[in-house]
Order: C-alpha cells, then structure tokens, then sequence
C-alpha cells in the first residue's frame, strides 16, 4: 500500500512538472513573439523615418535650386533693366534668355547603403512629362487611341461646365479617370508594349507637355507631329547608349535648338511650340527605406510645385511594404 501511494506521488509530480514546463515554455515563447513583434515595430519605424528623410533631403535640395534659380532671375532681370534705361531711345533690349532648367529631367538617385544590409534612396518624376487631364487641350485627349469619344467628352464636361459653372470639378487623382465610362481594365493597366491610361496622365501642369521628358507615347499624342519626329526626339534624348534614364541624357532648352540640333524644319515643330514646355515645376519624389536585407522596407512620397525662389510641398503620403519572413 505505501509503494502505491509512492508511486502515486511520484506520478503526480512527474505531471505537475511537466505542465509548469510546458507553462513556463509557452510563457517564454510568448516573450520571444513579444520581443520579435516589438523589433519589428521599431524596425518599420526607422524604415518609414528613413524614407521620410530621404523625400525631405530631395525637397531640401530642390529648394536650394529654386532659390538659387530665383537669385539669377532676379540678377537677370536688374541688368535687363539697367541695359533698357541704357539704350538709345526708341530700341527694345531683348532680355537676357533663361537658363534651363536644372530640373527638367526626369531624374533617380540611388541612395547609400546606411550599414547592415539597410538602404535609403529616392526617385524624382516629372508630372509635366505627362498629360494633365485637368488642363491639357481637347485635341489632345482626342490624339489618345486607347480614350473614347464619349470619355473625351465627359472629361471636357467636367471641368469646363460653362452652362453650369458649380458643377465644375477638377480631378484630384487620375485613378478617378478609372471610373468614367468606356474605360477597360486593359486600357487603364496597358501591357509589356503599350503603356495603360494611368502611365500617360497627370493631374499637375498648366497643360503643356515637357518635350524632355515625355514618353514616347505622351508625345505621339500632340496633334500634327509625325511619328517620325518623335522618334528623332527620344533618340537624340536617349544619349550615346540609347537608353533613357542614364547619365549621358540629353535635353533641349528651346525649339530653336532642337531644330538646329535635329536638322529639322522649324515649321515641322511648329506644334510643339503650341503644345509644349522645356522646363517644369511639378515633379513627385518618392522615398524608399529597407531593412534586413530589404525584408521591412517602407515608402513615403510627396508631390512639389517648384517655382524660381521656392518649392511647396503640395501633397505627402506614406506606406510600408512587408515584412515577410522578417526573422
């Protein structure tokens, strides 16, 4: 009977220790997660910090640019000033031309490994190199094959009701095109060799269209200019590698340089004078933050209207992207 009892106890605590194992395991798993869900936290947080600084280190040298650019006008338009009170009376002193834009590309910077496997860059897109759909001519959007009649005529209705002027509305993004009628998924989203809807538009820009950094697509859509011209434009764009994007890029400062540049007929580029613009002033820069090997990574991005002496933030938003398999 006592051996009974013995072996009852000895029983009894072999279990007992074993649950306060298994609670004690389940007790320090739960820690761990703990522990891993709080460094993954604070590993999005300085992702997204990252990608913050990385936009704000792009508006801050945009900005210094612009206040630069707006010096020289300034500068420029003192010595205009002074030539005129200078001339001989009845002669017209043409003013000094502008420089070009020093931001007119369209432009990336990678940015720097920060250690550990962790990197930080930032992209600048001209929104100009695209068509605005809140101000760009009608004969435009008509240019554009994958755009109907009746989307052309509802996007003209809706922002220049004159019969109705409170019904006018701008568009605030260019998914918005997304719900007019007659518009596919297939147009919207394109394919590998035709780019969609939403890779031609923007809702940035005065209308015109930055002939340095259009796509070739954007710039087959402005009336009477042949495909032929275009292609001459992107080639000479291009550089010496025949690829866009690169550092051997180049750009026009005027119509009268492309054609001299070109060996082209000012006349045949008469409608790029119409149509165009060689500089912008809209641009979006987006940040981007990885960590761990890019397993947490993190976006931010803002759009900025950049004038000579300044450059507004117009718009800030921000994501995050993963983690998978972060640990």
């Amino acid at each position: 009977m006592k051996h009974r009892e013995e072996g009852f106890v000895l029983v009894a605590m072999i279990w007992i220790v074993a649950i306060l194992a298994v609670i004690t395991l389940g007790f320090a798993h739960r820690a761990l997660l703990d522990q891993r869900a709080a460094a993954l936290a604070l590993d999005h947080s300085k992702a997204q910090y990252m990608a913050r600084g990385a936009v704000n280190y792009a508006v801050a040298d945009m900005r210094n640019k612009a206040y630069v650019d707006g010096l020289i006008e300034r500068a420029r338009a003192q010595l205009t000033g002074a030539a005129q009170a200078n001339a001989p009376i009845g002669e017209t002193v043409r003013p000094l031309r502008k420089s070009p834009n020093l931001l007119a590309g369209d432009s990336s910077y990678s940015g720097a490994n920060v250690g550990d496997g962790n990197t930080a860059s930032y992209s600048v897109a001209d929104e100009e190199g695209h068509i605005s759909v809140n101000t760009a001519p009608e004969e435009i959007l008509d240019n554009i094959d994958s755009l109907g009649m009746r989307t052309v005529s509802a996007i003209m209705r809706r922002r220049d009701t004159e019969e109705a002027p409170e019904e006018r509305e701008q568009f605030l993004a260019i998914e918005e095109i997304r719900l007019l009628d007659d518009i596919d998924e297939e147009d919207w989203l394109g394919d590998d060799d035709t780019p969609g809807l939403r890779d031609l538009f923007t809702i940035y820009g005065d209308g015109k269209i930055n002939v340095n950094t259009a796509p070739r697509e954007v710039l087959l859509a402005i009336p009477d200019i042949d495909e032929s011209t275009v292609d001459r434009i992107v080639g000479f764009r291009q550089g010496d590698d025949a690829k866009l994007g690169t550092e051997d890029d180049r750009y026009f400062p005027s119509l009268e340089t492309m054609s001299r540049q070109l060996e082209i007929d000012p006349t045949s580029l008469a409608p790029l004078a119409k149509y165009c613009t060689f500089e912008s002033h809209f641009f979006t820069i987006t940040g981007f933050a990885a960590l761990r090997q890019g397993k947490v990574r993190a976006s931010a991005q803002a759009v900025v209207h950049v004038q000579p002496g300044s450059a507004a933030v117009l718009t800030w938003s921000e994501g995050e992207f993963g983690p998978q398999d972060a640990y």
